[in-house]
This record gives structure tokens, sequence and C-alpha cells, in this order.
């Protein structure tokens, strides 16, 4: 060969098929040929043999040019007339259908079609099916039949945008549209099933060159990113954050980019980020801003799926829309918030402004540019060529410059991401000058630990102790693993966690690809990153009514029926334990229960770690390597390996839970008292899962799912969970994984409802097979005065121990007025350590708002700025809310001049109690709203229990005071007083199963205060059921409640099937509990979640309309005979509840009813969008049983809905 010369390379024709060849379609010439307009040339007509080649660019040394792989290179079809065609144009009867989401340039295309079809070729017959596929084949009264279509009708359809014929997503049945087109006599149809048009406006269509719309969506997006530019440079540290179309590829963000020279951070769904740490987002905008004073943000709306915590219920797998596509979160509203938190918590008292862009739907519902719609024409003719030439399932479109056809199964394949290895990325981050987020070390150690879930074990309940089972699960974890990293040695380097007895899984350390490569095994429920979760940081029982002043157990208390819990097991999963303390002593205890198979793990350690267990604390163990995965190795010497509890804070619950009797019991002398555990006489184990907080996360699913595993393993009867993230789908959560496992063997799970209220919908721990418990407050408290010159009294809160000189006046400062030079107003107004001035402060009481820091931090802080003391105020969330503190100078926590601040006292019977806790996390339901939480409020407000040798009562580095008891709040305290309850429950009612138990608690809580007035929030205004559930625990009612709703594993996987999760995801479980079942099969008309029975009823989606929703319930008589119950209804505003039947009537223990509620909106009269509440109440009258559950019904507001439906959809 001359080295002038180049040999043509071999290809493979990717043909399609033919209505000529393979139909027997007559070979007519083309009308063009004769057309009086066309005098077409002997090049006019595109012969079969014309092709265009997908690859262009290879190698001119290589003897055999291919594609790379080796294959020889893919030739197509080009595109264009042909001399004779195989229909009749006089009998050509064509539809036109659009489908899926708006694109700019739908109505040009369709245009085109018509005119083309019209003044090409003559045909007549041209029809526009209406509203997607459906069109084909609806006989709803409220579609149209198809509109006849010719130029006069379409002739002005290309200036607007969207599509004059209407889409819709899904539909796609493919046996009735061959019917309907049959009927209809439709011999072409265009674009779907002879020829079909590329249309995605995100240009992630493969093999073609671009899609049509994409050009204007960059121009559209150039706009919008120029407006987010001046409102970020308008403000002080201002942030512009646009969001663009983008689901997979990030096209139209990497292109509106290069485009505009204002962005200084481009996101998309190919390159992955982290938000926090070196490297990360936050640092690279913080420089930015005090660079310019500004920055601006783009991102894709697929980038950063995996990072957003998903709060919608639905399979393991992504939840998918109607066309197929991936549901996506909004990844802009998450990063506006998380920007907004990072910024208060780093930045506190600096201004910031976060302007949020999203031109999503206008961008797609604009008409298309000149470039667009000259593209479009050009599409939509290359569609007619190729379909009156008797092509078939295939796409026109661009490829190298020449158009050509494309089978369509090959379009539906290709994927056109954006090469971040190629020179279009690096022309992005050379403009913006962003860091590659991905390639640093913190990110790798966030980003690379995982949780792999599998289900149940195929060796069942009773194989779950035998080493060889459990060697069998972990060889079985080496060998999927191995099968994705195609080697079983790294799969052993990888794994860190198996999960072998109960729960099915394994923890890994693996590389993102990798992760997603194994989510898609058929044996894998779901992977998920090892996220970190929060904390959820004896006057109680007498309140809750189970003893008299002076100790004296009630005549008829659930403590005398249960033997204080006597032979039952509470695990706690938290910090660990402080052995030492006297509510672990155990005299008087018998030995463990016979089935106990615990260990104390490190019960033989030689150093001051070592926790020794005895015959009241008969287990410890502790879990670390999750959490060593994510932090990394050096945090092993400020963490030691052992159970020790180092913070205190789960010495505190599980001392609240099973702690035995310790006389005496103070904190600086305030609430002194005995002080014991819900169920005094229970056995406690301590599972260790939280460490030193790193970046606010101490306790790691990884560990949280060993610790799960192990407890039900060792055999307790009742775990208590005081912690808790951001909701997510049940099996990408730790906790609601290992609750799901427990109550499926019996093991009662509580958990705390998080501390994030008072704002709606943030209730964690949502899952239905555990106890979620809010917190309120009891009718204890340590009042501590301020006193004004004036002789005013203004009541407070504390636990202060120190007082300021008797009979001094000391001057009252407003924290603001003590600014520091270097501060801002911000930052002294809440008291934030080194931002008040010295000069200022000394000698002062100073007066600091709650909120962002610590309230004892804020004495610190005046403390050291030579404050004599601290006047604590709420903010306006806080409302009356008040919390007595371990101050470190003289304070008091008040609710909202010169003067005095008295020494704390205990009080008792104050009123009104209970109310809730401001910060309580609050309901609806986020993951299900058909599953209403809190399930139930319990004290939660200044409890005091055991704590550790270790730390301080503030927890605080700078405390160096040392205590024996400590009063903390929040749910986590609340969290084991129901642990402590269900403990009780499970001694005297050993066969109840946890559900049982659950609704024991629940339906028989009360809903007043000790005022007799229903119960309030901290503002004082009346709370609901989204703040305390089914009301305040009532331990001695819950022991007999009457009836209970029951439920088992069959009806938690019938409530997963309702949320969507496949057959196959539910086959892994119940196929090994070895009792003969077959593995459960979701049914083939699909349940409501809000069909579990469970002991409330949540409704979120009631129609307008006035039609009916219906939920069955069934009740178990749990008493002790024939009862018989009449249902009584308190309906919610505005919804009509109606009972079938109204009166149960049991004719003996043991039996099982079932009952209907049906819930109509009347008319007029309900608020629509708005929740409302009611109550069902079951009463046996003389019987003393009134069995409660809440109703919460929420009317759906018709004209939002409406309003929702004309919305554009997203593209398809």
């Amino acid at each position: 060969m001359d080295n002038d010369e180049m040999r043509l390379p071999s290809f493979t024709l990717h043909s399609l098929p033919t209505l000529t060849g393979d139909l027997g379609a007559a070979a007519i010439p083309n009308p063009i040929a004769s057309h009086p307009l066309y005098h077409p040339s002997p090049a006019f007509f595109i012969s079969a043999t014309d092709v265009i080649l997908r690859d262009i660019l290879f190698d001119a040394s290589s003897s055999t040019p291919s594609d790379g792989s080796g294959a020889l290179l893919a030739a197509y079809h080009r595109a264009g007339p042909r001399r004779e065609v195989a229909f009749d144009p006089a009998r050509v009867r064509a539809a036109i259908v659009t489908c899926g989401g708006l694109c700019p340039g739908m109505n040009t295309v369709v245009r085109e079609l018509v005119v083309g079809l019209w003044e090409l070729y003559g045909v007549r017959a041209v029809f526009g099916v209406r509203n997607g596929y459906r069109g084909f084949y609806s006989d709803s009264e409220e579609d149209e039949p198809p509109l006849p279509l010719d130029p006069a009708t379409v002739h002005h359809w290309h200036k607007a945008g969207g599509t004059v014929l209407g889409t819709s997503r899904g539909g796609f049945d493919l046996a009735r549209i061959v019917d309907a087109i049959e009927r209809r006599g439709f011999n072409q149809v265009l674009p779907v099933a002879v020829a079909g048009v590329p249309k995605t406006v995100d240009n992630d269509v493969g093999i073609i060159d671009r899609s049509f719309g994409f050009h204007t969506a960059v121009e559209a997006a150039q706009r919008a990113i120029a407006a987010a530019h001046v409102e970020a440079e308008s403000a002080v540290n201002g942030v512009g954050l646009v969001k663009l179309m983008g689901r997979t590829a990030g096209h139209i963000a990497l292109h509106a980019t290069l485009s505009s020279h204002d962005v200084d951070c481009c996101l998309i769904p190919e390159e992955d980020f982290y938000l926090r740490g070196a490297g990360g987002l936050f640092e690279f905008l913080y420089g930015r801003i005090k660079e310019k004073g500004h920055a601006v943000v783009v991102v894709a709306e697929g980038a950063g799926q995996r990072l957003i915590p998903r709060p919608g219920a639905g399979p393991c797998q992504q939840q998918h829309d109607e066309s197929g596509n991936p549901a996506f979160l909004d990844v802009g509203a998450w990063l506006k918030a998380e920007l907004r938190a990072w910024w208060a918590e780093e930045h506190a008292g600096e201004l910031f402004t976060v302007k949020y862009i999203d031109p999503t739907y206008m961008i797609r519902a604009v008409a298309a540019n000149a470039a667009d719609n000259l593209y479009c024409t050009l599409l939509a003719h290359s569609a007619i060529h190729g379909a009156m030439a008797g092509y078939t399932g295939f796409v026109p479109g661009p490829i190298n410059g020449n158009y050509g056809y494309i089978p369509v199964a090959e379009v539906a394949e290709a994927r056109n991401p954006v090469d971040t290895k190629d020179h279009k990325w690096a022309w992005v981050r050379s403009v913006t000058n962003q860091p590659d987020f991905v390639h640093s070390t913190e990110a790798q150690a966030i980003a690379l630990s995982y949780v792999v879930y599998l289900g149940d074990h195929s060796h069942g309940r009773a194989g779950a102790a035998l080493a060889a089972n459990r060697e069998r699960a972990r060889r079985s974890h080496y060998a999927l693993l191995g099968s994705v990293l195609r080697s079983e040695a790294r799969a052993r380097d990888a794994i860190f966690y198996t999960y072998t007895r109960h729960i099915n899984g394994f923890a890994a350390t693996l590389e993102e690809d990798e992760a997603a490569e194994l989510s898609r095994h058929p044996r894998v429920v779901s992977v998920f990153p090892n996220r970190g979760h929060p904390l959820h940081t004896t006057r109680s029982w007498e309140f809750l009514g189970m003893e008299e002043e002076g100790g004296r157990v009630r005549p008829g208390s659930i403590w005398a029926k249960a033997r204080f819990g006597e032979g039952v097991v509470i695990g706690n999963l938290d910090t660990g334990v402080w052995p030492e303390a006297g509510s672990f002593r155990d005299d008087g205890m018998g030995p463990a229960p016979a089935g106990w198979r615990g260990i104390c793990q490190d019960q033989q350690a030689s150093d001051d770690a070592q926790v020794r267990c005895n015959r009241k604390l008969i287990g410890a163990r502790f879990f670390n390597k999750g959490y060593l995965a994510t932090v990394g190795q050096q945090q092993v010497g400020s963490n030691p390996a052992s159970t020790r509890d180092t913070d205190g804070h789960g010495t505190h619950t599980l001392s609240t839970a099973a702690g035995r009797p310790v006389p005496g019991a103070n904190l600086f002398g305030y609430g002194n008292g005995t002080a014991k555990g819900g169920a005094p006489a229970a056995h406690a184990a301590a599972y260790k899962v939280c460490w030193r907080p790193v970046n606010g996360s101490e306790c790691f699913d990884a560990d949280i799912v060993a610790a799960f595993d192990a407890a039900i393993h060792d055999g307790v009867h009742v775990l208590s969970v005081s912690l808790g993230g951001s909701p997510a789908d049940y099996f990408r959560d730790g906790v609601a994984i290992g609750a799901f496992h427990a109550a499926r063997h019996g093991v009662v799970v509580v958990c705390s409802a998080g501390n994030s209220g008072p704002t709606a919908g943030t209730v964690s721990n949502t899952a239905p097979w555990m106890v979620t418990v809010g917190a309120s407050t009891m009718d204890r408290e340590f009042p501590a005065f301020l006193v004004l010159d004036n002789n005013k009294r203004i009541k407070g809160q504390s636990l202060s121990p120190t007082r300021l000189a008797a009979n001094k006046y000391y001057q009252l400062i407003s924290s603001e007025e003590a600014k520091g030079a270097n501060a801002t107003a911000t930052q002294a107004k809440l008291c934030i350590e080194g931002s008040l001035d010295k000069a200022k402060a000394k000698g002062k009481i100073v007066v600091c708002v709650r909120g962002k820091n610590a309230r004892v931090e804020k004495g610190e802080a005046v403390r050291r700025a030579g404050g004599v003391g601290m006047v604590l105020a709420n903010d306006e969330a806080s409302g009356n809310e008040m919390i007595a503190d371990a101050h470190v100078l003289p304070a008091t926590h008040i609710t909202s001049a010169s003067g005095y601040i008295t020494v704390p006292y205990t009080a008792l019977d104050t009123k009104p109690a209970p109310f809730m806790a401001a910060f309580s996390s609050q309901g609806p339901n986020s993951v299900t709203p058909q599953i209403l939480k809190p399930d139930i409020t319990a004290p939660g407000v200044s409890i005091l229990a055991a704590f550790s040798g270790l730390a301080g009562p503030t927890g605080l580095a700078f405390d160096e005071r040392r205590v024996l008891f400590n009063a903390e709040s929040g749910t986590s305290m609340s969290c084991p007083h129901v642990a402590g309850v269900a403990g009780l429950l499970k001694a005297i009612h050993p066969d109840w199963s946890p559900a049982a138990i659950k609704s024991a608690i629940m339906t028989t809580a009360r809903v007043q205060d000790n005022t007799r007035k229903a119960m309030s929030n901290s503002s004082f205004l009346r709370a609901t059921p989204f703040g305390y559930g089914a009301g305040h625990v009532r331990p001695s009612r819950a022991a007999d409640p009457g009836l209970v709703y029951d439920a088992d594993a069959t009806d938690y996987l019938g409530f997963l099937c309702a949320l969507g999760y496949n057959t196959s995801t539910i086959a892994t479980f119940m196929a090994g509990d070895g009792d003969g079942r077959a593995a459960h099969a979701c049914p083939a008309r699909a349940p409501r979640p809000e069909g579990l029975n469970y002991p409330s009823v949540a409704l979120p989606h009631l129609s307008p309309t006035g039609a009916a929703r219906t939920v069955t319930r069934r009740v178990r008589n749990v008493g002790a005979g024939p009862a018989a119950y009449d249902a009584r209804v308190q309906a919610p505003r505005g919804v009509a509840v109606d009972v079938r039947p109204r009166r149960l009537e049991f004719a003996a223990a043991g039996e099982e009813k079932r009952f209907a509620v049906t819930f109509k909106a009347r008319a007029g009269l309900f608020l629509p969008g708005e929740y409302v509440f009611g109550r069902l109440v079951w009463s046996d009258g003389d019987g003393g049983h009134r069995v409660r559950s809440p109703l919460v019904v929420r009317v759906v507001d018709a004209m939002k809905k409406k309003k929702k439906k004309k919305k554009p959809l997203s593209v398809a």
C-alpha cells in the first residue's frame, strides 16, 4: 500500500426490516420524480448501497481499521428519498403521535411531517393521535378522536411550545395499539411504529450527533444562568444555583457553562461530588465567595442523587415513572438546603443568600429556535422518506453530519454520556477551576463504605446458632462479592462485616461502580452507603402512674403484675455502658435466662476500658468496623475498642429502661430521690455502636446492622434504640433493616423519633415494625427565677450548682450589647464562643438567645467573657419550652433592667403536664405518610438517670465536673421509658408479638394533660397526633388493653408489596423460616399501604369529590373472656367516617374480628390540602376498656392537583 493511499475499511451494515421484502408490498415509482416543483438530478435519490459509518476516526497506521474493539465498523443506511416507494400515497392513512415529556421543536416535527407528506408525496389522510399512546385505544369520553391534519391546520404550530397534539407518559400497550391501528386503517404511524424521531432534550441518545431541542435548551439555560449571576452578584455572599435538565447526561449543563462564562461550578451525573471536608464542594465555594463575593453553581438534575436522603417509599431499586425513567429527587432544592445549613453551621452570623432557579419546565415548554427548527425539518423529512420507502422500526438522525436510519433497538440501548476524559469536560474544568471532587481521600473514605443487604438466610431461625451454617453464609458472601470483583481474595479483603445469623448481608469497602454492579445482582435486595446517624439526645415513673409518692408501688401497677420485668432482657444500641453505676448492680438478681447466648466482649481486657458483666448486666458487645471504615484508623486512639461508655448517653438510656433502684440519686442536689428504670428487675445488655462524633455522625449503619444481628442471636426481648438519621427507604436504612429482622424474631424494637422539631415532617425511624417515641414533659421542674430590681420575677429552669451573692443585684445586658469587635451581631446574640467583649460583659448578667450552639456552651462563653450569670431566652421556634441544664455559672432559661438569678429548686406537680417538647420531631411520616409517626410520646425533658464517669454533665470538652447521675433531655430519653414498659408487657404477656405490645401501648395512651385539657405543644397551642402519635404512654393501662391490633411478618411483607417492592425482593424473606411456608408472593392486585393492620389510621390522599376510601382492620380480644365492644367516632373536620360493623362481639378470649372504616370528604366542609385529626374508640362499657386509635386525614387540594396535571412532564 502506498503512503498516500488508504484501503477502504471493512464494515458491518446494520440493516433494517422493509415492508417491500417482508410483506410483499409493491414497488411504486416515487411521486417526487414527477412532482411539478421538483427536477431531481440522478444523484437526488438515495440507493440501498449508500451508507454512513458510525466511527470515522481511527489510526491510519492500522491495516484493519475498526471501532477499537476489533469488531468491524458499524454502517447504516443513508437517509433520503428512494426511487421507489412501498405505499400508494392515495391509500396511505398516516398517524402522528407525540409521547413522553415536552421538548422544544415537537410542534415543528409534527408540522413538517404533515407538510412533507402532503407536499412531497401527496398523502391526504394524515391524523394526529391525541395525548400520547393512550390516544390510540382509549375509549374514555374525555379523549378526543384522532385529529385530521393538513398544512393549513399546522401552519403556525412551530411557533408554539409544547405539543398541540398533547402528550402523556406510559400507556404503551402494544396489543391495544395494534388493534387500534388495524381498526382505523393506519398503514403508517409516524413517528413511533414505523419511524421514531429521537426526542430527548437531554441529548443522551447514543449514535446520533444530537437530539432536537438541545440547542434551544442550551440557549434558554444561558438566560437562567445570567439571571442567577445577577442575583448572586447583587447579594452579600450570594450563591446563584441553577438546576438544568440532564437525568443521566450533563450535556446541557456542560454546554451552558462553556457558553456563559459566569459559572463557577458545574455538577453533572457523570462526575461524582461530595459536599463537606477538604476538597469538597463547600470548601471550593467558600474560596470563590471570598475571592469574588459570589458564586454561580449549575447542577444537572441527575447529579448527586446518591447523596440525597430519599423520603419517598418504594422498592429497594430506584422508583420509575410511567415511561420507565428513574424517579429523581430535586437535587436543586436539596443542595439549596444543604448550602444554607452549611453556612449556618460554619459561618454563623455572616450574611448569606442562595437564589435557586429551576428553569426546567420553562425550557422544555418554549418553542424551538431557528437552528432546532431547521433540524426538526430535516429529521421529519428523513422519517417520511424512510417510511414511504417501506423501512420500519428505525430512527432517523445525523451521524457524523450525514442523516441515516438506525434500528430502534440500537437507539434504545445506546447512551450518550458526557465523556469526562474528553476535551470538552477539560474545558469546563479550566473555565470554572473547579476541583476533581471525587479524587479526595476523604471523599473516597466516605463513598467506599457500603452495606449490602440480602434479606433472610436460608438456614432459618433454627440454624442461626450453628457455626457450620454461619461459615457457609460467610463463604457465600465472599463468593457473591468475588463474582463482581473478579477475585474472591479481593472480596475477603473488602468485606469487614458478614451478617451471618439472622440478617443476611455484609459490609464492605467498594468502588462506586462496583457497588452499582453489585446492586443489580438478583440476590441483592439493596446496596447503600454506610451512613452515620446522630444520637437523639425519678420522677417520671411516678408521673406515669406506676408508683405513689415515697416510692410505694400502686395497687394494680404494671410493676407488680410484671414482677418489675423479671426474666426479660432489654438491650440498648447506644454509646455503651458504665458498669460501675449503681443502676447495674446485681444484688437480688437471678441468673440470665436459659436461652441467653450473649457475651461480655471485653471481659478479659486488662486495662481500664474493660467492662465486667454480672447478673444484671449480662451482655456487652461493641461494633466499630463501620465507624473506622468511614472515619479512618486515626480515630482508634480516641475511641478505645471497648463497650465502656465514654459519653454517658448509653448509660443514661440503658439505666432509664432497666436500671436498678438507686436511693439518693440527684444532680448537684436537684431531683433527689430514688432513680430506677422502667423494668428494674430485667436483665440488661449493652451494644455499643456509637463513637466519638465525626462531622455530626457517630453511629454507622454497618455497625448498627451487626449489632441487631448479634442481639437477635443473643436472645434479647426488647431493644431500645435512641439514635437515627434522616428518613430513608426502609431497606436503605440500617435501623429499619435491623428492626425488621428483630420484629420477625419476636423482639420489640423501640426507637426515638428524633430531635428536629418543631418542623413538620422531621420524624425519623418511620418503619411500621418499630415503636417510634416522641418526647414530652412531666410534672417536675427545676425553677430558677430572674428577679428584677422592681421585684418582678420571671420564671426559668436551671440545674446550675453555683449561685450569685445574696441580696445583690447585677446589671442586665443583652449579649448583642456586649458584642466583640470582630464578631457579628448574630454571633453575639447567640453567645458564640469569642463573640463577647470582656470589658462590656464583666460583672454583668448577660442575656443570650437559644439556637445553634449548645445551651451550656453559651454560659461558658459568658463566663469566659467575665459575666457573672446568664439568662437564656427562647427563640420563636422553641415557644415556651424550658430545659434545665447543668450550667457552669448562675443561669436560668426563660421563655422570652438590673436583676438577680435565684438558686434553682425542685418543684413537683407542676401544670400543665405533659406538653410536647419543642425539639421532638414531628410527623407526617415522610417515607410512608399512610403510617402515622411517631407512635407514642413519653417523658423526655430533664430526665435523671445514671451517667458515665468519663464525661462532664454538659458533655462539652471544657466541663471537667463528674457526676453519678445526669439530667438530660431528648427523644433519646423518652425512648427507653417506652422500652422499659415494653419489657414489663413482655414479662406479663410473653406470647404477645411486638405488634401486639405496640398496640397495647398506643391504644391505651392519653391525650389530656394534668389539667384535664387537651395536650399542648411547647407554644401552648393544641398538639396533634403528628407530635404525640396515639398520645402519652400509660403503662398500667397497657397491661390490660382489651383489644390489640396484631401484625406478623406476612402483614409487613404485604405492606412492602403495597410500596412497590417486587416479588423477587419479597421472596428473599420467609424462605428460610423452616416452617414449611413458601416464600411470600405479592398479590396480583397490590394492596394499599394504609391497609396494614396498624393501631392508627392515616389517609393522606382522600378524594375531594366525595369518593369513599375504606380501610380494614382486625382486632383480637385479649381480655379474660367473652366481650362486646361498640364503636364511637370523633370524625376529623370535614370528613365523614363510617364504621362497619359498629359492634364487635367476641365469644371468647383470643378471637379476632374484622371491621371496616370508610372515609368521605364532606362537600363544602373539608379543608383542602390540610391534615385533620379524629379518633376511633372501641369501648366495652363497664368492662373499663377504651381502645383508642387516632385518625389522620388529608383531603387532596383539587386546585393544586389540577394545576399539577397541567404542568409539563419531565423529558423522556
